[in-house]
């Protein structure tokens, strides 16, 4: 049983009689759960091939790890294909198969859970990391790891939730390589854009001028105070880069074409068998 899904019979009660109650910042990080330990706990429970290949994993609130998680698998024995498990409390449940994703939408990929080198401790640091770039707080952490689209690369997306709930920014890790593929950060209150509202700065959107990072390659996120204006992107380089993907395909050089050979004349051996018309005699000279 989700331990969420306990508590929401009991939440009005709490809030009423406990409103002063709320569990402490180090009492959340001493239950809290890496994304690694989610998917020992379903291994141990239900055997390491049934989270061989992961389609997504979410958790919410972490302080900086969340208290449980939501890991959905391939599993083309049940109805829809994909099984939902459900990890934290230092237990895990079967939570069936959900039509969360066939037959009406289909999963970003699948990731083998051996591909998969970041845990969620490590995807905290690096986003931590950016944050303090940004110059940026946050209060906590949501999580999301899935495939990146078209390829088997996992990536975590975290989201980072200011006091009031509110999102902060996003970090896009590879789970891979632990490279920073994206940020987007909300600037508000005297940060925010001159009109009252919030300024929001991606890493992958284009530059100003109209010039606009190449499609295929990853942005690097901005440093210091360029985060008060427009970040530069890193433009790609065929030197550096894999292939864009996407790029025209070159052309194949262009090769003279063979000259044409002259009609080869019909021999004298056969001519008994030419079935053209002889042109007319030429008349003598008067």
């Amino acid at each position: 049983m989700k331990r969420s899904n306990f508590w929401i019979g009991i939440a009005a009660v709490i809030v009423t009689t406990t409103a002063t109650f709320s569990p402490s910042a180090m009492a959340q990080r001493e239950r809290g759960l890496s994304a690694r330990g989610a998917l020992d706990l379903i291994s141990e429970r239900f055997g390491a091939e049934r989270v061989e290949w992961i389609v997504e994993m979410r958790g919410w609130d972490g302080v900086p790890e969340p208290e449980e998680w939501e890991v959905d698998v391939w599993d083309p024995r049940s109805r829809y294909q994909v099984r939902e498990y459900w990890a934290g409390d230092r237990e895990a449940t079967n939570e069936g198969s959900t039509d969360d994703y066939y037959p009406a939408r289909s999963p970003f990929g699948f990731i083998r859970t051996t591909d998969l080198k970041l845990d969620s401790k490590a995807a905290f640091v690096i986003a931590e990391a950016e944050a303090r770039k940004a110059k940026m707080g946050f209060d906590a952490l949501n999580y999301t790891l899935r495939c990146r689209e078209f390829s088997r690369e996992p990536v975590w997306t975290l989201e980072l939730l200011d006091a009031s709930g509110g999102m902060a920014g996003k970090v896009y890790i590879s789970g891979s390589t632990g490279e920073v593929l994206r940020t987007v950060w909300i600037f508000r209150g005297e940060r925010g854009s001159p009109g009252g509202g919030p300024l929001i700065v991606d890493s992958a959107a284009p530059r100003e001028g109209g010039e606009h990072a190449s499609t295929g390659a990853r942005s690097e996120p901005a440093t210091g105070d360029r985060y008060e204006n427009q970040p530069p992107l890193r433009r790609y380089n065929p030197a550096e880069d894999e292939p864009d993907p996407l790029a025209p395909s070159p052309k194949p050089p262009m090769t003279e074409e063979p000259a044409q050979k002259p009609p080869v004349p019909p021999s004298s051996s056969n001519q008994g068998t030419d079935t053209r018309i002889p042109p007319p005699p030429i008349p003598p000279a008067p």
